[in-house]
């Protein structure tokens, strides 16, 4: 098993958070409260618990690994150390406890850190109950809050922390966390390293500790195979999401939305997505077969990006994407839903009056010209010299 971080040196990413914690060491200037806040399993509680044991122990380096070995490899508190999951804490007694520990004490170091995780936990009465010891800490007395997100707590509560943000590794430090850490373990795969680190990349977002647990599930010093990787995650994801995208270029609903009920729809789903239109426009893979991109590639040369960035920016603006929500975009960009919701004619009543009234008038015109050529009336003398017989 891979050792624990016990340094910030070894720390991978979050390169301004490490630097700004090494320079308040160095200094021996800490904020009194930090909070850390990012994604789950990037490692906050890791970077708090080496800071809280190398601030801790400014003053007595000679116990610096004895309570690292404590605080970092057991997950136990000491006597300048302690750990708190807020999550937990549900009673006031239990709050109660934390705001009694905010005190030098019986430090054997003259100095005590406090790390509150998952503090987003908390009731709204336990961040008034901190908040009034949070503004009266004594000497010495260091708190950083580990949580997820910024919602549930209080503005009050918040104004009192330094906060610092953490965030995904990157494309780059996460190869180079993966590497670090199969290097570690003494792991070997049949699949080439760069599809093994694009495919976990993927699988995990990013997220160092679901690399990790991903990782120390295989026994060490072994060769994984390509089958103990699909316990885990479709390592052919793209292919499958290959097959939907032909769907949607053929125009096969039916098909289509069928297949959309029985795909698996990791968490990768979107990722997979990205990397596909990427791979369209020619660019590379590690996930995709070649000759699904060499496919994919005649589908947009034949009949255009459209359809595939469609559904591509569909599905990738959601952060929760169902199946249901999936369909529907495949049928919105299907290459025949234009056939199913091409809208009729419409065919309004005034427009047919009035093309009647028009035939009707130019009937009416053609009858009275040839009334005037056939009927011939009488003259004024015709009348004049015919009137006695007419009086008579």
């Amino acid at each position: 098993m891979a050792e624990k971080l016990r340094d910030l040196d070894k720390v991978i990413g979050q390169k301004n958070i490490v630097k700004w914690f090494k320079s308040c060491i160095e200094r021996d200037k800490l904020p009194q409260v930090i909070m850390l806040q990012g994604p789950s399993g990037i490692g906050k509680t890791s970077i708090a618990k080496i800071v809280a044991c190398e601030i801790a122990c400014k003053t007595a380096p000679e116990k610096l690994e004895k309570i690292k070995d404590a605080v970092i490899e057991q997950s136990k508190s000491t006597d300048c150390v302690r750990l708190y999951n807020m999550s937990n804490l549900k009673s006031q007694e239990a709050v109660a406890e934390v705001k009694n520990d905010l005190n030098v004490g019986f430090s054997s170091t003259q100095r005590k850190v406090i790390i509150m995780d998952e503090a987003h936990g908390m009731s709204d009465e336990a961040q008034d109950s901190l908040l009034t010891s949070f503004e009266n800490l004594p000497l010495h007395v260091y708190v950083i809050v580990c949580s997820t997100e910024l919602d549930s707590f209080r503005d009050a509560f918040l104004s009192r922390c330094v906060l610092r943000r953490l965030t995904n590794l990157n494309k780059t430090e996460m190869q180079l966390f993966l590497r670090t850490r199969i290097e570690q373990n003494g792991l070997r795969f049949e699949l080439p390293n760069p599809m093994v680190y694009a495919l976990i990349s993927t699988y995990t977002g990013r997220e160092p500790r679901r690399a990790v647990n991903l990782l120390d599930s295989f026994e060490e010093n072994t060769t994984v195979t390509t089958a103990e990787l699909e316990t885990f995650f479709n390592v052919f994801e793209g292919k499958q999401l290959m097959t939907l995208i032909g769907y949607l270029y053929s125009g096969d609903l039916l098909l289509g939305l069928e297949f959309i009920s029985d795909m698996d729809l990791g968490a990768s789903f979107q990722q997979t997505l990205l990397e596909i239109v990427r791979v369209a426009q020619n660019g590379q893979s590690h996930i995709i077969p070649t000759d699904a991109v060499l496919h994919l590639r005649s589908l947009v040369e034949r009949d255009g990006i459209n359809p595939l960035l469609g559904f591509t920016i569909d599905c990738t603006t959601h952060s929760k994407l169902t199946r249901q929500m999936i369909s529907g975009f495949f049928l919105k960009w299907c290459s025949k839903a234009d056939i199913l919701f091409t809208q009729p004619t419409k065919v309004h009543a005034d427009k047919i009056q009035v093309e009647d009234l028009r035939e009707m008038s130019n009937m009416m015109e053609h009858q009275e010209v040839e009334a005037t050529g056939i009927v011939a009336g009488p003259s004024l003398a015709e009348l004049f010299a015919n009137s006695d017989t007419l009086v008579e």
